[in-house]
C-alpha cells in the first residue's frame, strides 16, 4: 500500500473513530432507580467518563493537524492522539466500575438505587478509543512519509528558481542594442554577449 493510501485510510479511520466516540458519549450508559426516588437517574458516557468524552472533539481536531503538518510535527500529533486514546480507554473502564456508578448515584441522593448498565455503549467507546490508539501509533511510525498539504506548491527539489538575468529590462535593451535576441536561453545570451556588435 502506497504512503498516500495509508494516509487516506488513517484520516478516514480517525474521523470515524472520533465521531463515533463523540456520538456514544451522549447515550445512556446506566440507569439508576430507587424506591425512595420518584424518577430514574440516567447517566450518560460524558458523566461517567468525562476524559474520554473530551477525546472525541480533540480527535476530530487532530485530523486537521495530521493533514496540515509534516515530518516530526506530524509524529507529535500522532503521539498526542495515542496518549489521549490510552487515557480514554482507562477512563471508560474506570467510569463503568460499580464503585464509580454508586458514587454518582449517591451524590444525587439515590444511595439505595439499583443500577442497570448498558454495556454496548461503553464497549463501543472503548473500540473507538482503541482505533484512535492504532491511528496514533501508525502516524508516529509512518507519518513522516505521508504527503503534506503544501507539498504540491513546493519547488522541484525544494530549491527556488534562480533569478533570470533576462528578467532585467536594462539587460534586455542592452542585448537588443547589440543585435541579440533577449528571449533566448540564458546560456545562449551569455555566449552571444561575447560576440562583437554587428553595427
Amino acid at each position: 500500500m502506497t504512503p498516500r493510501r495509508v494516509f487516506t485510510l488513517v484520516i478516514l479511520v480517525q474521523l470515524a473513530a472520533a465521531g463515533g466516540l463523540l456520538a456514544v458519549m451522549g447515550r445512556p450508559w446506566a440507569v439508576a432507580g430507587a424506591e425512595s426516588a420518584a424518577a430514574e437517574l440516567t447517566l450518560d458516557g460524558a458523566t461517567l467518563s468525562p476524559l474520554a468524552s473530551a477525546l472525541g472533539p480533540v480527535g476530530l481536531a487532530a485530523v486537521a493537524g495530521v493533514i496540515a503538518t509534516r515530518g516530526w510535527t506530524r509524529r507529535l500529533v500522532g503521539a498526542l492522539v495515542a496518549l489521549l486514546a490510552l487515557v480514554a480507554l482507562y477512563d471508560v473502564w474506570a467510569g463503568t466500575r460499580p464503585e464509580r456508578v454508586e458514587t454518582l448515584t449517591a451524590r444525587e441522593g439515590m444511595a439505595d438505587a439499583t443500577v442497570a448498565l448498558t454495556p454496548e455503549w461503553s464497549v463501543a467507546a472503548m473500540a473507538a478509543a482503541a482505533l484512535l490508539l492504532v491511528v496514533g501509533l501508525v502516524t508516529i511510525a509512518q507519518g513522516a512519509r505521508w504527503p503534506s498539504l503544501g507539498a504540491r506548491y513546493d519547488a522541484p527539489g525544494g530549491a527556488a528558481r534562480a533569478p533570470d538575468p533576462g528578467d532585467d529590462p536594462a539587460a534586455m535593451w542592452d542585448a537588443l542594442s547589440h543585435g541579440h535576441d533577449p528571449t533566448t536561453a540564458p546560456d545562449v545570451r551569455e555566449a552571444a554577449a561575447g560576440e562583437p556588435s554587428r553595427d
